[in-house]
């Protein structure tokens, strides 16, 4: 869920659009998984950074930059 109330989508569109190149196919794939899977990860630790940035992975910081960069949601 994202702070503006919108839900994230489930499947992320791999078809290319109109004039755009790979690279830019590429960072719009990127970003929706981005949003799907840590909007997922949040909801699954109830919210709790530190559990979803070690499931991840990855340091609290980085999850905070994620979840600033994409508007999630951050008291899911």
């Amino acid at each position: 869920m994202f702070e503006n109330g919108s839900d994230k989508t489930d499947s992320v569109d791999c078809s290319p659009h109109a004039g755009e190149n790979y690279a830019e196919a590429k960072e719009r794939i990127l970003e929706q998984f981005s949003i799907n899977y840590f909007s997922e990860l949040l909801k699954q630790s109830n919210g709790n950074h530190a559990l979803a940035a070690k499931t991840a992975g990855i340091s609290r910081v980085t999850l905070y930059k994620i979840i600033s960069k994409y508007g999630l949601d951050k008291t899911v």
